[in-house]
């Protein structure tokens, strides 16, 4: 999340910046004031919908 103090978002956006730079195709998801927990505002439910949904595109 934005507030997460273990990885903080600044390290998030670099880290996106260089994977476009290479080329590469990432998603990245920002919970607004959240830690680096995903528990909270709904936030778990939507990062393992995106878990599964990436599954189901990629191990066919």
């Amino acid at each position: 999340g934005t507030a997460d103090d273990n990885v903080h978002p600044e390290n998030t956006i670099e880290f996106v910046s260089r994977l476009q730079e290479a080329g590469m195709d990432c998603d990245v998801l920002m919970f607004p004031n959240m830690n680096h927990s995903i528990n909270g505002c709904g936030s778990r439910r939507v990062v393992y919908a995106k878990m599964i949904d990436f599954f189901r595109r990629n191990l066919k």
